[in-house]
C-alpha cells in the first residue's frame, strides 16, 4: 500500500540515506535495501540521490550497480579538529588504568565504546569508583531512553556503550571518544569516532588495541560469514514452507523457529539465494485480506466479477480471506490466472479499492517467495558469492588493524581508505605529532595547542558550578545543554569571572538574547563563587 500510494502521489526525487547498506561489501549490509531498485522502477524511475558517509570505492561501485549509474559527488571527510590516536597495551590491566586516567584528565563529555553489555556495565562501575561521572548504555537495558537523556543533558559526563548507542545522537560538544576494542571495520570506527567534536572544537578519538585483537576480529569474521550449509538449510526450510506450491508467503518468524537462527542472517541468506537465481523474492504481501464489495461493483468489470465469485464476496459484507489460498483459487480459473497472479494481486486489489468498487485492507505482511528452476551452474555461483563475502569481511578486519598499527598519518590513512584525497601529514594525529612524554609508543599528540580553549586559565570549580546550573536549566526547559551555553562559553566565564552585564556580554557565545534569559543567574553564580554577597551590577 505504501508503494502504491507513492505511485499515486508521484515522486519527483527518490533519496536513499545510508546508501552503503545496499552493498554486501559495506559494513552494514541490509538485504531489504536491495528492494529500493525494484521500488524505483515501480515509481517510473524518478531521479535518485544516494547518500552515505562511509562508502569505500568498492562500496561506491556496488551502490551504482544496485541503484544505477549516477554522478559521484564526494566531499572531503578530513576533520582536522579530531585528534586521531592509537594506544597499544599488553593486557587488560593496562587498558583499564589508561581508561581511568584519560577519562579523568580530558575535560568535557565523552563516549567509551565497548563490545559487550557486561563490559559496558563493568567499565562504567570502575570509572565511577575512580570519581568519574559515568553511566552505561546497551540494548539490554530496560530504560535506554532515560540513560541517553541523562548523558545528552549533561547529567552524566561519560557513557560507556555498545554500538547500540549512536544512531540519532547529535551532541555537538563530545570532547573525546575512546574505543576500548577495535570495531569490526574501519567504517564503523570512523562513523563512531565522528560523533566527537561536532561543534568544531578540538576533540580526541582514541583507539585501544592489543596483540590479541586480530585473532578476536578473525573469530568474529568466521561467525559473521555465511556458510554453504546454512544456505542449504534456509533453502530447504523455504521449500517445506511453500510445499506443494512453488510460490507463496513465508514468514521470517517461521524460518527463525525452523532454523533456530538470527533473522538478519536468514535475510542475508535469502539475498544470497536470490543472487544465485535459486530464489525469487517479490514485495511483501499480507497473509490475510479483509474484503468487502461495495454497491458500486456492477461496473461491467468481468475480472472483478469473476474475482468476487471466487472469493465468495457479497455486496456490503466484509470477509477475511487467506491471500495465498485465494491466489491459488484464482490461479485455477483460466480467465483469471494471468491477470491476477499472486505477484500482482495486491496491486489490482488496491486499484479496485481506489475506484470505490472494493474495500481492501491487508493484515500483517510476509515475504513473497518463489523457487524457480535451479540454473545448471548454481554451485559455482554460490561458491563465488561466498568467497566474495568472506573476502570482504577479511579485508575490513585487516584494514581496521592496519589503521591501529600504522606509523603513517592517520587522517591520510582514513582518507585513502574512503577514496579521498591524499594526506601525507596532518596536525592532528599521534603519528604526525609525537608525544615526547611517551617514547616508543603510539600515544596521542600534544593536545590542539592552537586552540584558545587549551590555554584558558579558568577556575575549574566555577566551571563545574556553571555546568550544573546549565544542566538544571536545560532539564527544566527540555533543551539540550549546549543550546543554553557551550562548554567553551562557560570556560570563558569561569576565566574572566564577569561582574557586570557589559562584561558578560563581551563573552563569546553570550548575545543580547542570552544575556536577557540567563544573565542574572550567571552573574549571581559568579558573585557567589567570588564570595561577593552584593547584588551583581548592571541588572
Amino acid at each position: 500500500p505504501f508503494l502504491h500510494a507513492l505511485k499515486r502521489a508521484g515522486v519527483s526525487l527518490l533519496v536513499v540515506d545510508e546508501a552503503h547498506c545496499v552493498s554486501l561489501w559495506g559494513h552494514d549490509f541490509r538485504p531489504d535495501y536491495r528492494f529500493i531498485a525494484k521500488a524505483w522502477h515501480e515509481l517510473d524511475r524518478p531521479p535518485i540521490l544516494a547518500m552515505t558517509a562511509t562508502a569505500t570505492p568498492r562500496v561506491q561501485d556496488d551502490i551504482a550497480a544496485a541503484l544505477g549509474r549516477m554522478h559521484l559527488v564526494a566531499t572531503d571527510i578530513h576533520r582536522p579538529n579530531l585528534s586521531l590516536e592509537s594506544l597499544r597495551f599488553v593486557n587488560k590491566k593496562e587498558k583499564n588504568a589508561a581508561l581511568v586516567r584519560l577519562c579523568q584528565e580530558i575535560p568535557g563529555s565523552g563516549i567509551v565504546y565497548a563490545t559487550s553489555r557486561a563490559a559496558c556495565e563493568q567499565l562504567a562501575a570502575m570509572l565511577r569508583r575512580d570519581g568519574v561521572s559515568a553511566i552505561h548504555y546497551h540494548a539490554g537495558m530496560r530504560d535506554r531512553a532515560a540513560a541517553q537523556d541523562r548523558f545528552m543533558s549533561g547529567g552524566a559526563r561519560v557513557v560507556v556503550a555498545t554500538v547500540a548507542f549512536g544512531m540519532g545522537i547529535d551532541k555537538p560538544d563530545v570532547r573525546f571518544i575512546i574505543h576500548y576494542n577495535p570495531p569490526k571495520a574501519l567504517e564503523n570506527y570512523y562513523q563512531e569516532a565522528g560523533r566527537a567534536g561536532r561543534d568544531g572544537l578540538p576533540a580526541r578519538c582514541i583507539l585501544f588495541h592489543t596483540s590479541h585483537d586480530k585473532a578476536r576480529l578473525t573469530r568474529w569474521l568466521h561467525q559473521d560469514a555465511i556458510q554453504r550449509d546454512f544456505l542449504r538449510d534456509v533453502y530447504g526450510a523455504i521449500q517445506r514452507r511453500l510445499r506443494p506450491r512453488d510460490v507463496g508467503l513465508v514468514a521470517v518468524g517461521d524460518l527463525e523457529r525452523d532454523l533456530v537462527a538470527d533473522p538478519t542472517a536468514i535475510r542475508v541468506a535469502i539475498h544470497f539465494l536470490e543472487s544465485a537465481d535459486l530464489l525469487w523474492r517479490g514485495f511483501d504481501l499480507p497473509r490475510t485480506a479483509s474484503l468487502c464489495c461495495t454497491q458500486q461493483s456492477g461496473t461491467g468489470d468481468k475480472t472483478l466479477a469473476a474475482f468476487a465469485e471466487v472469493a465468495k464476496l457479497r455486496p456490503g459484507q466484509t470477509v477475511s480471506r487467506d491471500l495465498p489460498e485465494l491466489a491459488q483459487a484464482v490461479a485455477a480459473r483460466p480467465d483469471l490466472a494471468d491477470s491476477l497472479d499472486i505477484r500482482i494481486l495486491e496491486d489490482q486489489l488496491l486499484e479496485w479499492d481506489r475506484a470505490g468498487w472494493l474495500q481492501y485492507r491487508g493484515v500483517g505482511r510476509d515475504m513473497l517467495l518463489a523457487l524457480p528452476q535451479a540454473p545448471g551452474d548454481s554451485p559455482q555461483r554460490v561458491t563465488a558469492l561466498l568467497a566474495d563475502h568472506a573476502a570482504g569481511l577479511e579485508a575490513r578486519a585487516n584494514a581496521m588493524m592496519a589503521y591501529a598499527n600504522t606509523r603513517l598519518c592517520r587522517h591520510g590513512f582514513v582518507s585513502t581508505y574512503f577514496g579521498g584525497r591524499k594526506i601525507d601529514r596532518c596536525s592532528a594525529c599521534d603519528n604526525c605529532l609525537r608525544d615526547p612524554r611517551a617514547p616508543g609508543t603510539s600515544a596521542g599528540p600534544t593536545r590542539a595547542t592552537s586552540s584558545k580553549q587549551e590555554h584558558l586559565d579558568y577556575d575549574e570549580d566555577l566551571f563545574q558550578r556553571l555546568r550544573t546550573w546549565r544542566w538544571e536549566v536545560a532539564k527544566e526547559q527540555g533543551k539540550p545543554p549546549f543550546v543554553v551555553a557551550h562548554d567553551a562559553t562557560l570556560k570563558e566565564i569561569a576565566a574572566g569571572q564577569p561582574t557586570t552585564a557589559e562584561q558578560l556580554l563581551a563573552t563569546k557565545g553570550i548575545g543580547p538574547h542570552k544575556l536577557e534569559l540567563y544573565g542574572s543567574a550567571i552573574l549571581a553564580i559568579v558573585a557567589a563563587h567570588r564570595g561577593d554577597t552584593r547584588s551583581p551590577e548592571g541588572e
